[in-house]
């Protein structure tokens, strides 16, 4: 029993253990990298964090706009979106349905799907739009 407490144990601790700091921030790292080259205090130094600094920066925008760029271009199938947007649309339609009378997808990243539901028991059609952005419903309207 006690191989067992202790098994366990010990790799959580070797978790908890690490050379670097989780919360060092960029300019922290740029001043321990600079520090390996340039005496701290001096204009070089300077000039190096500024660009240590000025290029992490640079990397992180390009990141951002490359993940949006990817995030545009994802291609959703019809089907994908009518599900989605099926999903969503029978959380506010507070009667019970009988079918789904017909659907329809159109664009690419850009959707549009309408949905007509039958509504049990009346003669009446309910219909869901949803304007959609990748996987993300950004206008819906039942009507």
């Amino acid at each position: 029993m006690k191989f067992w407490v202790f098994a366990v144990f010990v790799p959580f601790l070797a978790g908890c253990v690490s050379d670097t700091s989780v919360s060092e921030t960029k300019s922290e790292k740029a001043e321990r990298i600079c520090a390996g080259e340039f005496t701290p205090g001096t204009v070089e130094f300077s000039q190096c964090v500024a660009l240590l600094k000025a290029q992490s920066e640079s990397l992180a925008d390009y990141k951002k706009e490359q993940e949006k760029q990817k995030e545009e271009e994802e291609v959703m199938s019809a089907d994908i979106a009518i599900q989605i947007c099926n999903d969503f649309a029978r959380k506010a339609i507070f009667k019970p349905i009988e079918r789904i009378s017909s659907s329809r997808s159109l664009g690419s990243h850009r959707k549009n799907v309408d949905i007509d539901y039958r509504i049990k028991d009346e003669s009446k059609v309910v219909k869901a739009y949803c304007k959609m952005r990748g996987r993300e419903i950004v206008d819906f309207n039942l009507s």
